[in-house]
């Protein structure tokens, strides 16, 4: 939370009474707090505008593991970071900023373009992940000749790409999005919902989205062994997204605990520190022996 600290003086007064100089101290304060918010937005506003015009923002890569298939590895999640060595360099940081100051449209269109065009060269049959907004689906520079110009030259064919929709933003109208995904989906991109069981209704997404893969969110996934509630809802997720015929994958696992109850449970695959941590290349000599299984 964001605190806005303000102030005021208080000179005694003998023709006015003490509680009439405090309660007008403090509203000064608050005054002085109102004045230092919208302060601090503009700055940060500014801050922010700052970054997008001059992109200055990197694209780093996960592997997304088929742990069914002996390690061999799927495709790449393409995240975004901010600023080397500054506060906005995490993607949490940045994206609650943009949110703050109505920049998540502007911020969410350039990292998606930024990742494509990092990605340029992830050779076929490799998959990439690309978080988006569910109201960037009607950007008008991710349809058309933009997006055919976006993708031409490199290695990537829309089968290729996933559009991740994060599950911790809300849908308000499934039948206008649902709509606006069917040109995605007619062109050939395969969909994943993001962050499964850390916002809004999954279970309804699931019924009306039909994606093509499942991303269990890491807060689930984390401790999945030491809990039988966890364990039951992800085995939920599973048997739901058998029956969709999606797959499933396993985000956040650090130990090879978590890694074999996820396995163990039917998820397909699965991304994490254990396996390899995001750098701004396509890392393909894992940190995990899977013993050729």
């Amino acid at each position: 939370p964001g605190v806005n600290a303000g102030f005021s003086l208080i000179v005694n007064n003998p023709l006015i009474h003490v509680t009439r100089l405090i309660q007008q101290g403090i509203k000064e304060a608050r005054d002085i707090a109102y004045l230092a918010r919208l302060y601090r937005e503009a700055r940060d506003k500014q801050r922010l505008q700052h970054i997008i015009l001059t992109e200055d923002i990197r694209t780093v890569f996960q592997p997304v593991v088929d742990i069914k298939n002996s390690g061999k590895i799927h495709g790449f999640e393409a995240l975004a970071r901010g600023p080397r060595g500054t506060d906005l360099e995490s993607p949490l940081a940045l994206f609650d900023m943009a949110a703050k100051t109505n920049l998540l449209f502007e911020l969410d269109q350039l990292c998606r373009r930024n990742s494509v065009q990092s990605a340029e060269s992830l050779r076929t049959p490799y998959k990439l992940f690309i978080n988006t907004l569910p109201f960037s689906i009607r950007d008008p520079h991710f349809r058309g000749k933009f997006l055919l110009d976006l993708l031409e030259g490199s290695n990537l064919h829309p089968d290729r790409i996933v559009l991740e929709v994060t599950e911790t933003f809300a849908i308000e109208d499934y039948a206008a999005y649902l709509e606006e995904m069917r040109y995605f989906s007619d062109m050939g991109f395969p969909t994943a919902i993001d962050d499964m069981g850390a916002g809004y209704s999954g279970l309804e997404k699931i019924v009306h989205l039909q994606p093509n893969y499942l991303k269990l969110d890491m807060h689930m996934v984390r401790g999945v062994n030491r809990s039988v509630i966890k364990r039951d809802i992800m085995q939920a997720f599973c048997t739901m997204a058998k029956k969709i015929g999606a797959g499933v994958v396993a985000e956040g696992v650090e130990t090879m605990e978590e890694l074999e109850t996820v396995r163990r449970l039917g998820v397909e695959y699965a991304q994490g520190f254990l396996m390899a941590r995001p750098t701004n290349r396509f890392q393909f000599d894992l940190n995990i022996d899977f013993g050729g299984r």
